[in-house]
């Protein structure tokens, strides 16, 4: 019996690739026909994919799937046909047609004719090679119309450089060969509003050119995971065997060139996770970075993360964007002027956590970790539990944490300026900065023996109005035989605001130089709110103070009389545990605290935090310094 009146034969094929609406995705199946003399061979227009019901508006919007392509373990398949069509007239067969349940027809007795075809269990059995045919049949004559060869994806993608190629569907036994072709097939199914998809990437090289279009930008419900072994892919060891990513552009590029771009709008749930990545560039490359991150709040772990060789390279560039960035290994690179970490104009939900971070091995300035506001407090990122240090090598000037109008927490570290031999500084908060730095080991520049003009400084604070709280905080060392070479604990720059000020708990010494200071200050007028339980030694000068054309030099820790803004420091031996090294955590000191110390129980309750660097709690008896 007729299901619906025929309305006329097309006579020829057509299909529509525009992009889908909002959580639809549909792929128009290419159509191979057999040269026969079936007069239906031209009336099927198209074959799709969709997780949704389907209509003539669905289909009007959809992009090619060819044999040999990937499918969600979950998608319907939907044909079209250019007119109604007459029971029994089609016959499908094959793999995917044995575990369909009833082919479903639209209810429109309108031109286009529709068939659903659905798996009978709720989703097709992964693997690949999947077979499906359509074929028509009139009277006494049967002709095939389409045959294709699908892979079945059940949520993820497989990649392998040694074993893939980028025309298979993306299955275990056929993986896609580059990255970028995995996150654009799992994009389909799993991307943005649908459910969360990954891709998960054997280990070997896989090399991007930024300046070709190739590099790797992630998608939003789609997480990149690397590591995996390239015979096995129930086996995942990131060390051995490492999946590295590596931009080759180089040239004169003005734009930041990157390896991995963290894509806009991705959030917490996309993780990239188990990489090594590679910036690229050279001299003549402006700016270079492995991982640049822009309006985008991704999860970024267990990766190396090395910056590259442009003139300026990042490690992990991060603007207006709030990802979570933990147990990394960071290194900015090569270029003259390196960061391991730039974050600009973010929020304090950009979370920076139990890195290793290091500037890299410019030979101008290596920053570690470098925040940057365009306004007073428009960046405030949360850096906690890192090892930090500027720089891997000698460079000119090295920091280990720079701040310019940022509202930053600066919790739990271990921040080294690292190996100068001009200026070395452990902290640089600048211009409208009002930090929270509190339990962290601190320690400025490290000056070679021989050098004669070394400025090694823990915490610099210049126009701006940080609190700072029970950190160890360590000058650094520079040659004691040249007057040019100082050491200080905290230098209170001139334009400081002394309402907003609190300097409180610290332990503050240096370790060599001519001049040895515990803190400089800018000058009258410009004290600090409080300057309260710190324990000040190993410096022949706990205090220099600019009035005017008048310096005056306190060497009275205990307190720093006239100032009645002072009040319970004192000087003495903290008796570290150990010393045996110039920095903490670098050369071999433990500055945890002996028994009997000084510092135990000296300092002042405080509002804010309850425990040490160590994760101690503080209790009722607060000590001076990181540990309790």
């Amino acid at each position: 019996m007729e299901r619906r009146r025929m309305t006329g034969l097309l006579a020829t094929l057509r299909s529509r690739i525009q992009p889908v609406g909002s959580g639809i995705v549909a792929a128009v199946m290419s159509l191979t026909f057999l040269s026969c003399a079936n007069p239906l061979r031209n009336t099927l227009i198209a074959a799709v994919s969709d997780y949704h019901i389907a209509n003539t508006r669905v289909l009007a919007s959809g992009s090619t799937l060819v044999s040999g392509a990937g499918l969600d373990a979950a998608s319907p398949i939907v044909f079209e046909f250019g007119q109604g069509m007459v029971d029994g007239t089609v016959l499908l067969g094959g793999d995917l047609a044995e575990e369909a349940a009833s082919p479903k027809w639209s209810s429109r007795d309108e031109a286009r004719d529709t068939l659903t075809l659905s798996p009978a269990t709720g989703t097709w059995s992964a693997g690949s090679e999947r077979k499906l045919n359509l074929s028509f049949r009139t009277g006494n004559q049967t002709v095939q119309a389409l045959s294709l060869s699908l892979g079945i994806l059940d949520g993820v993608v497989y990649a392998s450089d040694t074993a893939g190629s980028d025309s298979w569907p993306g299955t275990q036994d056929k993986p896609k060969k580059t990255i970028k072709a995995a996150i654009d097939t799992a994009a389909i199914f799993y991307g943005n509003e649908k459910k969360a998809g990954q891709v998960r990437v054997a280990g070997g090289t896989y090399t991007v050119y930024y300046s070709l279009g190739t590099h790797i930008r992630l998608v939003s419900g789609v997480s990149l995971l690397g590591g995996y072994s390239p015979s096995d892919w129930n086996l995942r060891d990131s060390p051995a065997w490492p999946s590295l990513i590596v931009d080759a552009s180089v040239g004169t590029i003005t734009e930041t060139i990157r390896a991995v771009d963290c894509g806009e709008s991705t959030g917490r749930e996309t993780l990239f996770d188990g990489f090594t990545v590679r910036g690229g560039g050279n001299a003549s490359t402006e700016t270079g970075c492995a991982i640049y991150s822009l309006d985008a709040g991704p999860t970024i772990r267990n990766s190396t993360v090395i910056g590259g060789s442009a003139a300026l390279t990042v490690g992990i560039l991060v603007k207006r964007s709030t990802p979570l960035i933990m147990d990394c290994t960071i290194d900015g690179g090569f270029g003259e002027d390196s960061v391991g970490i730039f974050t600009s104009n973010t929020g304090p939900a950009c979370l920076i956590e139990n890195n290793d971070i290091c500037g890299g091995s410019g030979n101008k300035s290596c920053i570690g970790i470098q925040n940057f506001g365009d306004s007073e407090g428009a960046s405030a990122p949360v850096i906690r539990g890192n090892s930090i240090t500027g720089t891997s090598g000698m460079t000119e000037k090295a920091v280990g944490v720079m701040n310019f109008n940022s509202d930053v927490l600066i919790e739990a570290n271990d921040i080294q300026a690292g190996s100068c031999y001009d200026s070395g500084t452990g902290i640089f908060d600048e211009s409208g900065s009002r930090s929270v730095i509190r339990n962290n080991i601190i320690v400025g520049g490290e000056g070679s023996p021989g050098d004669t003009s070394v400025t090694a400084i823990g915490i610099i604070m210049q126009g701006a109005q940080s609190t700072i709280q029970n950190n160890t905080i360590c000058g650094g060392w520079t040659d004691p035989f040249y007057i040019q070479c100082i050491a200080s604990g905290i230098v209170l720059g001139s334009e400081i605001d002394a309402a907003a000020t609190v300097i409180e708990n610290n332990i503050i010494f240096t370790l060599s130089g001519n001049s040895r200071t515990g803190i400089i200050q800018g000058g009258e007028g410009r004290n600090p709110a409080s300057l309260a339980n710190n324990l000040i030694f190993a410096c022949p000068f706990a205090l220099y103070s600019m009035y005017g054309s008048t310096f005056v030099y306190m060497t009275d820790a205990p307190d720093f009389s006239p100032y009645s803004w002072a009040s319970g420091n004192i000087s003495a031996d903290p008796l570290f545990t150990a010393t045996s090294g110039l920095t903490g955590g670098v050369q071999g000191s433990d500055w945890t605290l002996q028994p009997g110390s000084p510092a135990k129980g000296a300092g002042k309750i405080l509002d804010g935090f309850t425990t040490d660097l160590a994760g101690t709690e503080r209790g009722t008896s607060w000590s001076i310094g990181a540990y309790q």
